[in-house]
C-alpha cells in the first residue's frame, strides 16, 4: 500500500528526473542583466593573462594551412557576453562599466560566426556569388558568401538573420599570406540551442573545413 508520504516522495522524484532529462534552456535567448554586462567588461579588463587565455580559447578554433591555396585559419563564435569582454579588452583603461552597458544595449542582442580566410598572393577569388546576385546564397546545403559556402547545424541546418564580409590586409610583399576576408554570419539566439554546433565550408578551390562548439561550454 502506497502512504500519502511515498506518493509525494514519488512525485517529487518524477519531476527532478523530468527536470534533469529536459534540454537546457536556450542561454542566449534573453538579454543580458547588467549584473552579467559588468562580468564580461570586468573580465576584458583584467590583467589575469591565464583567465584572459582560457576564456577567449572556448570561443575559437586555430586551422592548419594547406600547402596551397587558400586558407581558413580561425573559426570564432562570439555570443553577446563575448562580444562585450572583446570590446573591453580592446577599448583599455579608458573604457567604463556604463560605456559598456551602453553600447551593449545600443547593439542588437544576436551571435556571430566569424570565419577568417587568409589569401596567398598568386590567389584570385572571383566572389561570383557575392557579385553576381548583391546578396548571398542559400539553401539547405549551407549560405554561399564570397564563393565560400558555409553551413552550420545542430542536428538540422541553422539559418543566419544576416551575412556580411570585409577584406583585411597584412600589407608587405614578402608573406605567404598578405590578407584575406573575414566572413561574418549573425544568428537570432532563439535559432540556437546550447548544444553541439557543426560548421562545413567548402572553398573555392573545393577544400572541406569542418569545425565544431558546444555551446554548453559558452557564456
Amino acid at each position: 500500500m502506497t502512504t500519502p508520504r511515498s506518493r509525494i516522495a514519488l512525485t517529487i522524484f518524477v519531476i527532478s528526473t523530468v527536470a534533469a532529462l529536459a534540454p537546457v534552456a536556450n542561454a542566449y535567448m534573453q538579454k543580458l542583466h547588467s549584473e552579467e554586462v559588468q562580468e564580461a567588461f570586468s573580465l576584458g579588463q583584467s590583467t589575469d593573462l591565464d583567465t584572459v587565455k582560457q576564456f577567449f580559447e572556448k570561443y575559437s578554433q586555430q586551422l592548419d594551412c594547406p600547402p596551397g591555396g587558400p586558407c581558413v585559419s580561425s573559426i570564432e563564435f562570439r555570443t553577446p557576453f563575448e562580444q562585450v569582454a572583446t570590446r573591453s579588452r580592446e577599448r583599455g583603461s579608458n573604457y567604463t562599466e556604463q560605456d559598456a552597458e551602453k553600447d551593449y544595449r545600443a547593439l542588437p542582442n544576436v551571435v556571430s560566426l566569424h570565419v577568417f580566410v587568409l589569401y596567398p598572393l598568386d590567389f584570385s577569388n572571383d566572389d561570383s556569388d557575392y557579385f553576381a546576385t548583391g546578396q548571398p546564397v542559400g539553401d539547405d546545403s549551407g549560405y554561399s558568401f564570397y564563393g565560400y559556402r558555409i553551413r552550420v547545424s545542430q542536428g538540422h541546418s541553422v539559418k543566419p538573420a544576416q551575412i556580411r564580409g570585409k577584406p583585411f590586409y597584412y600589407g608587405g610583399s614578402q608573406c605567404s599570406y598578405c590578407g584575406g576576408e573575414e566572413i561574418i554570419l549573425d544568428f537570432n539566439p532563439s535559432e540556437l540551442e546550447t548544444d553541439m554546433t557543426h560548421i562545413e565550408i567548402l572553398t573555392p578551390d573545393g577544400q572541406t573545413v569542418k569545425a565544431e562548439f558546444n555551446l554548453r561550454d559558452l557564456k
